[in-house]
């Protein structure tokens, strides 16, 4: 299936849903966080990134036709440590403190299976 008809039936699934924020665990696949970032419009995102997956939120942003947010948090972890990976969870999560924890979405689906493990 093309992504622009995938994103339109995840827009219909997902109805007039909104984010305030999300964070994404940056992998090679961008289809999810893009479809995750045009349909709920959060309006603060952060990606836990590896080495090898620095330029994720480019890739995402290029897919939905825009330009990455200056305001995007990124920050970068071992894919293979559970603990690194929960320590910037956690980063990310002291500096949105401003925000009700349950405005906050992580997607657990994106990293690998050690990053979902350090993500939940």
């Amino acid at each position: 299936m093309e992504f622009n008809e995938e994103l339109r039936l995840f827009r219909e699934r997902a109805a007039n849903r909104r984010a305030t924020a999300l964070i994404l665990a940056g992998t090679r696949q961008t289809d999810t966080a893009a479809l995750l970032l045009a349909t709920l419009h959060p309006q603060r995102v952060a990606f836990l990134l590896t080495d090898e997956t620095r330029d994720f939120p480019e890739r995402v942003a290029a897919q939905i036709g825009l330009s990455p947010d200056p305001q995007w948090l990124r920050t970068t972890a071992h894919y293979t440590d559970i603990n690194q990976v929960y320590r910037e969870l956690r980063t990310i999560i002291d500096r949105w403190a401003d925000l009700p924890r349950e405005q906050i979405l992580v997607d657990l689906t994106g990293g690998t299976k050690i990053m979902s493990v350090g993500l939940a």
